[in-house]
């Protein structure tokens, strides 16, 4: 995208914020990537794992430790 102003780049856009580390939880014996405690993706190479109800993204997680 081209901006044509007299006005520097950095008024203009906004510094981006780095975002967060994500965080790893196991439940069940399945890796998931959680925030604010609900699921957002699991990492598994069972594909069973994937249809089980709990490890739907959104689904609320209790990690294991």
């Amino acid at each position: 995208m081209i901006l044509h102003t007299p006005v520097p780049c950095g008024m203009i856009m906004e510094a981006e914020t780095p975002a967060p580390p994500p965080e790893y939880y196991r439940s069940g014996g399945q890796l998931c990537q959680v925030s604010g405690g609900r699921v957002e993706r699991l990492i598994s190479t069972d594909p069973n794992a994937f249809l089980e109800p709990g490890f739907q993204p959104g689904a609320p997680l209790t990690p294991e430790r």
